[in-house]
């Protein structure tokens, strides 16, 4: 994004604090973090590092694909129309 196109964050109707897309992009890479850290530590519990990595990037890869599938369903149940405010 260029600096061309943002809101100064003094102008009237700047958001306060962090976005919606910054807190969920924080939140997506807390998660998947999580997933594969969880994922390999008790894969790695056997000694095999090397298969418990794999298993973990195929884990955190899955839950990815789940992510985005759902909020891809997720999306149609947004209103069609943008409402009027009065």
């Amino acid at each position: 994004m260029s600096n061309a196109n943002r809101t100064p964050e003094t102008a009237p109707g700047a958001p306060p604090g962090p976005t919606a897309q910054q807190v969920g992009a924080a939140l997506g890479v807390a998660v998947v973090g999580a997933v594969f850290f969880h994922s390999f530590r008790t894969g790695s519990a056997s000694g095999d590092t090397a298969r418990a990595a794999g298993h973990a990037f195929a884990l955190t890869s899955l839950t990815g694909f789940a992510i985005a599938a759902l909020a891809a369903v997720l999306v149609f149940l947004l209103p069609k129309v943008a409402t009027t405010r009065a």
